[in-house]
């Protein structure tokens, strides 16, 4: 026999079997028992290359239940240093939406002023039923809404008619 073929009949001794329709899933698990298979075989050959008794080595199943066991039962991760790790990272820079201000805020009449911001990309009106897009804020719930001369929802958004 081959290589192949002895790696092959490895595989079916402890195949990890699950059922999905995905091409995908069964390629991966196939692969990861590959290598496990080519993973026992370096073993032996490191075994054998140190002249360890024969006992001592651990078959394809021994050889699996350590390698999972290494995997789920592994040292505990620590907390990344804040200083080092993260240090270099990029700033996230999406727009968080922000929510909508209560209705005591919304309708109290006081100090709602517009601000025009200088945006690159202009935020979508927050006003029900408005799906056009503002670089007009309100100052106090710090929402985007339109203020043109074809909609005004900043009026509409903060008076109950």
């Amino acid at each position: 026999m081959g290589g192949v073929d002895v790696c092959d009949q490895m595989m079916e001794a402890y195949r990890t079997w699950r059922k999905t329709r995905k091409w995908p899933v069964k390629v991966i698990i196939h692969m990861f028992d590959l290598a496990i298979v080519n993973s026992w075989f370096e073993y032996r050959a490191d075994c054998k290359a140190q002249n360890r008794k024969s006992k001592d080595i651990m078959d394809l199943l021994a050889f699996r239940l350590s390698i999972s066991d290494h995997l789920l039962n592994g040292p505990p991760r620590k907390r990344p240093r804040a200083d080092l790790e993260f240090a270099d990272m990029p700033t996230s820079s999406k727009y968080r939406v922000k929510s909508l201000p209560t209705v005591d805020r919304q309708y109290d009449g006081f100090n709602h002023w517009p601000v025009f911001d200088t945006l690159k990309q202009p935020r979508c009106c927050r006003a029900p039923g408005c799906t056009s897009r503002s670089r007009c804020r309100c100052s106090k719930c710090d929402i985007y809404l339109c203020l043109n001369k074809d909609r005004n929802c900043f009026y509409d958004f903060h008076n109950k008619d």
